[in-house]
């Protein structure tokens, strides 16, 4: 749907209310910057079924040239979602996945892995931004996944609920990145979702204490906007410098409380321990339990198996 003037009204777009998205987008936005700037999601392209927000723009080089910087890229149903390498990403109803644009010049070089840890640190943040929101069990885990922690009976305590997924192309001498974000946040079961693990923490709060509301998809992508908006100016102010964010980012990191586990390489059967972001690189750095060497491996091929134990190549 295109709008020049006025949004359209509920009836017409049923599954996203435009206007409350755009009015928390202010609010949110005014509540941390005086600036008037116009950032993320002020341009929103909408569609109700698309075969993929990131696709649409990743695949689509005249698209994606045309399309203004930050412009997001949202559906309520995806045919054919993407997550990482060949794998497809699953589009129930109550799942929040958009897409949008960035450009970096060519001195980012070493500096664009890092948009996935910034991502990823917007959705935790979004998501806990709030007072009643703040002990959420969610966290990341490396290199692009948000998983929550609900021992709900049914199997293994953490649950994944999102990814991220970063494309980049370098032309003319500058990096166009696509950044595509998918979040469960009110799916209906077997799929966990955020709104699941707030009934889950609701009904383990004091008699006396009010309820954690439910999150919408307009406040949640308002809320992840703003809080990348954010991160993202001070990324771009400092020369691609992580290290005013890497705090955060462990202190929200999986790993961080799994730090007795021994993880195995599984293309040479080496056995490390998980210790951190490389600050200069972004490299998972991990050191080997037999020799004590420091292994740094690349997020970009490799993922981590909590099930198994298992860092291994992505397939």
């Amino acid at each position: 749907i295109f709008c020049e003037s006025e949004l359209p009204n509920q009836s017409e777009v049923p599954l996203f209310d435009l206007r409350r998205f755009f009015t928390l987008l202010k609010t949110y936005r005014s509540a941390v910057s005086s600036e008037s700037v116009s950032e993320f999601g002020s341009l929103l392209f909408y569609g109700e079924s698309l075969t993929s927000t990131q696709t649409l723009l990743d695949k689509n080089p005249t698209v994606l040239s045309l399309v203004p910087l930050h412009t997001v890229f949202l559906a309520s149903h995806q045919i054919s979602g993407r997550g990482r390498g060949t794998n497809p990403w699953v589009s129930s109803p109550g799942c929040l996945q958009f897409s949008f644009t960035l450009s970096l010049p060519a001195t980012f070089a070493m500096r664009v892995i890092f948009i996935q840890y910034i991502m990823g640190l917007a959705v935790v943040e979004g998501l806990r931004s709030e007072g009643v929101y703040k002990d959420l069990q969610i966290r990341l885990k490396w290199p692009n996944d948000v998983y929550v922690e609900m021992d709900d009976g049914r199997g293994e305590r953490w649950k994944k609920i999102g990814g991220i997924l970063v494309n980049s192309t370098f032309i003319n001498n500058v990096f166009q990145i696509v950044v595509g974000c998918g979040i469960n946040t009110s799916n209906p079961r077997p799929t966990t979702s955020i709104n699941e693990l707030i009934e889950y923490q609701n009904r383990n709060l004091p008699r006396e204490t009010a309820p954690i509301p439910a999150l919408t998809q307009e406040e949640l992508l308002a809320r992840v906007l703003i809080k990348f908006e954010i991160m993202y100016r001070s990324f771009i102010s400092t020369q691609g410098d992580f290290r005013p964010f890497l705090d955060s980012y462990i202190q929200h990191w999986l790993h961080r409380h799994h730090s007795d586990q021994l993880v195995t390489i599984e293309e040479t059967d080496e056995k490390v321990i998980i210790k951190g972001i490389t600050e200069d690189s972004g490299l998972l750095r991990t050191e080997s339990v037999a020799s004590r060497q420091i292994i740094d491996l690349q997020p970009d091929g490799n993922t981590f198996d909590m099930m198994r134990g298992l860092l291994k190549t992505k397939k």
